[in-house]
């Protein structure tokens, strides 16, 4: 087993405690640490799919206000254009490879449309990222209150404010 001297704030060498780690204590704190990085990455995938579901509702904000036969720019993903090419009759194999970022002309109608269906997937990823968060903060929880068991005031788990 090894020991360890864990204390908080300034202190004389008088308060500090000797706190023995076993290797279940410490596989807890690694345990903690890995999801404490993966809510982080988790908030921070969440705070960008919210920033782009705002762009998405902006531009169908601007759709709605244009003419209905007006043609415009809509971006594609490599799957969407493939879609819309097979629909149309004009799939080739060469073009898969060459669709990198791609913009069709489209009516603002049905731009619109597919502004739409972006914002309903993107609405059901947070929603799943909203849920993975909440599960790692379950088991967040469940490791402070064993560590701070365990531990006390002699650990830190809190998380620090940038």
């Amino acid at each position: 087993m090894a020991s360890i001297s864990v204390a908080r704030g300034p202190v004389s060498v008088d308060e500090k405690e000797d706190v023995n780690i076993t290797f279940e204590d410490q596989q807890k704190i690694n345990k903690f640490a890995t999801n404490t990085n993966k809510l982080t990455e988790v908030e921070d995938e969440i705070q960008s799919k919210k920033k782009q579901l705002q762009n998405l509702q902006d531009a169908a904000d601007e759709l709605e206000l244009a003419d209905e036969d007006e043609a415009v720019p809509y971006p594609l993903s490599t799957c969407s254009v493939i879609f819309f090419w097979l629909i149309r009759g004009f799939c080739s194999l060469w073009f898969l490879n060459l669709v990198g970022e791609v913009f069709v002309y489209q009516t603002s109608e049905e731009a619109l449309k597919l502004v739409e269906q972006t914002k309903q997937s993107l609405e059901g990823d947070i929603s799943l990222l909203n849920k993975d968060a909440d599960a790692i903060k379950e088991i967040l929880s469940q490791l402070k209150v064993q560590l701070y068991a365990k531990f006390g005031n002699n650990i830190n788990l809190e998380m620090d404010e940038d």
